[in-house]
């Protein structure tokens, strides 16, 4: 099981599993338009429900889908 509550070292992981899917798949970079992201929601405010762990708090305000464009040089 891989340590999830640090979004930084995660984020790492989601983008060189992401390679891995791009290479094996066969499909050349340049047809590949971006990334799709879903996450709970970190936002009560926004939402009616919000998903919460202890773990979460790390993950407030870390940008993930600005950390996967940087990573993989693709639009997430």
């Amino acid at each position: 099981m891989r340590e999830t509550t640090d979004p930084a070292a995660m984020t790492t992981v989601m983008a060189e599993l992401e390679e891995t899917m791009i290479c094996e798949s066969g499909i050349e970079e340049h047809q590949i338009w971006g990334i799709g992201l879903v996450l709970p929601t970190l936002h009560a405010d926004t939402y009616e429900v919000e998903m919460n762990m202890l773990e979460w708090d790390l993950w407030r305000g870390f940008n993930v889908s600005e950390k996967l464009v940087t990573l993989l040089d693709l639009p997430a």
